[in-house]
């Protein structure tokens, strides 16, 4: 329904442009040799990004879970529209 409307966010605030900033300031850490350090790098960064997208999907679930499922049903689909 949120995308029918047309609803878009500025990048600013969509989560892939964090996690895309967020990866780019790790990037500076990154190991310059050696394609096991490397790996484990990138490794490292998946680990760290699926976490912050866990706990930001935990921390909604908090915030929601004492709403009215209706309304609770609807900020959810609108929140998870930004991440397709």
């Amino acid at each position: 329904m949120i995308d029918l409307v047309g609803i878009n966010i500025p990048n600013k605030f969509h989560p892939v442009a964090w996690m895309g900033s967020m990866i780019t300031w790790m990037k500076r850490f990154a190991p310059p040799e050696g394609n096991i350090q490397r790996f484990l790098f990138g490794g490292l960064l998946t680990v760290i990004g699926s976490a912050g997208a866990a706990l930001a999907g935990y921390g909604i679930q908090l915030v929601l879970k004492n709403m009215n499922p209706i309304l609770a049903l609807v900020i959810e689909g609108f929140l998870v529209s930004f991440f397709f």
